[in-house]
């Protein structure tokens, strides 16, 4: 979903899918290009893996994570801020509750 010049990842995904489910998304066509990305979910955390096609770059990602986490790593790095906003070059998301 795009909302103004950011992709917005799950906006809608139900909690119950962050408990030990995979989510994957193959060729979404998007204002910015294709997208491609993979949740893989346990009692721990989730992993957003993103392997996007853009034909225009967006400003952010927003990872919308219905669930409450404690700590967020974007890329390796740790992340602080109560909404997941990230850099669109981002790879890889890990939450953990």
């Amino acid at each position: 979903m795009e909302e103004n010049d950011n992709l917005v990842i799950t906006p809608v995904v139900p909690a119950k899918w962050y408990k030990g489910e995979k989510i994957t998304v193959s060729k979404a066509s998007t204002y910015f290009g294709q997208l491609n990305y993979t949740i893989e979910s346990n009692a721990k955390g989730a992993t957003l893996t993103l392997k996007p096609k853009y034909t225009r770059l967006p400003e952010n990602i927003e990872w919308v994570v219905p669930v409450k986490y404690k700590k967020i790593l974007v890329d390796g790095k740790l992340y602080s801020g109560k909404r997941i906003i990230v850099p669109a070059k981002t790879k890889q998301l890990k939450v953990f509750y």
